[in-house]
């Protein structure tokens, strides 16, 4: 299972944000290189959400064969029963 950490959250978005900035030079902002890193730490962190909250436990997880009572809810589970 992949987790947040620095890594994951803020560095792989500054390596890719410098990495479009120099193999797609279109831009001449001053704000370029901010905006693509706000938009890779957007992206990456929202990839890292959906992950965890919907494919690891949902398809990806050992446990997901397991038996269940009724009523289990995705996300909420049985604590509103």
């Amino acid at each position: 299972m992949m987790h947040f950490n620095l890594a994951n959250c803020i560095l792989c978005p500054i390596l890719e944000a410098i990495l479009t900035v120099k193999l797609f030079p279109n831009d001449n902002n001053v704000y370029v290189l901010t905006r693509h890193v706000v938009f890779f730490t957007l992206l990456n962190n929202s990839i890292l959400v959906f992950y965890n909250l919907v494919l690891y436990p949902f398809f990806l997880s050992p446990l997901r064969s397991l038996a269940q009572a009724k009523g289990f809810i995705p996300l909420i589970g049985h604590s509103w029963m």
